[in-house]
């Protein structure tokens, strides 16, 4: 079952999905050459699609906006403390996060023309000091319609996931348990993921998983997303941003496959 778009419940992230995967007037067969179509943009629609699924107390606590840490080229997901110009936190995400989201979701839609492309691509991130160029110009249609359509829906899918996830640590209040470890000497992020425990961390997975299935967006993305750090030889320090160490993804993609085939068997009653 590969859509975009499962429970058309929530039209924000719908309509983002449509929007991203149809035709454009002038669209070029080789947009991606010089910038993708899926960004900060498409992340910033996405938020704020997810936050209008909390309830309204916690929709009062947390701004419907992230925030872009341009200057920050690790990737990184995590909920921050507002400052003085505005106190509500808001999920910050970093410019390495954007482009990691559009590597590894254009890799996964170049394997599907060109099998292992992905596995190759992850292992050059395990090992790459900087972050990697994709090297895809050895690899079939690697910007063709067909697949970048397939980019901006692993794209969807996978961002939006691991943001709905971090929306699920906030309102379960690991956030707030956590808080006084959360920032380093420097106001560097740390990862909530080096503190959760391993249930509180399979709990907002499954409760975020939830909430992208109730915006139309199916939990393919992130089941990739998982098994592809699960496979890397050596983990990455920002791969902590996306799950904890040590972590073996296998029964948790289960539970997200059971969780998908009830959201469907029930939208289709």
């Amino acid at each position: 079952m590969h859509m975009n778009k499962l429970i058309p419940l929530r039209l924000g992230a719908v309509g983002l999905a449509v929007t991203l995967l149809m035709p454009i007037a002038g669209h070029r067969a080789e947009a991606a050459q010089t910038g993708y179509e899926t960004g900060f943009e498409t992340i910033s629609k996405i938020t704020t699609d997810l936050h209008e699924g909390l309830d309204s107390k916690q929709r009062a606590k947390l701004r419907s906006a992230p925030v872009l840490d341009e200057k920050l080229a690790a990737p990184a997901l995590q909920t921050q403390e507002g400052d003085g110009t505005n106190p509500i936190p808001a999920v910050h995400v970093s410019r390495g996060f954007v482009e990691l989201m559009n590597f590894i979701s254009h890799a996964k839609a170049i394997d599907a023309d060109s099998r292992g492309f992905l596995a190759k691509s992850m292992a050059r991130l395990a090992t790459d000091a900087a972050f990697p160029d994709l090297r895809a110009g050895g690899a079939r249609d690697t910007w063709s319609f067909a697949t970048m359509n397939r980019q901006a829906s692993h794209f969807n899918q996978m961002a939006g996931a691991l943001i709905a996830i971090d929306l699920a640590h906030f309102s379960l209040g690991h956030y707030q348990k956590y808080a006084s470890q959360l920032a380093g000497a420097q106001g560097q992020p740390i990862s909530i993921n080096s503190f959760v425990t391993p249930a509180e961390w399979r709990e907002a997975v499954l409760k975020g998983a939830q909430s992208a299935l109730d915006c139309g967006l199916a939990v393919d993305g992130l089941k990739v997303l998982f098994e592809s750090i699960d496979n890397m030889p050596s983990r990455p320090p920002w791969t902590i941003f996306l799950m904890p160490s040590g972590v073996k993804v296998g029964k948790l993609n289960r539970e997200l496959d059971s969780i998908q085939r009830k959201a469907f068997l029930s939208f289709n009653r």
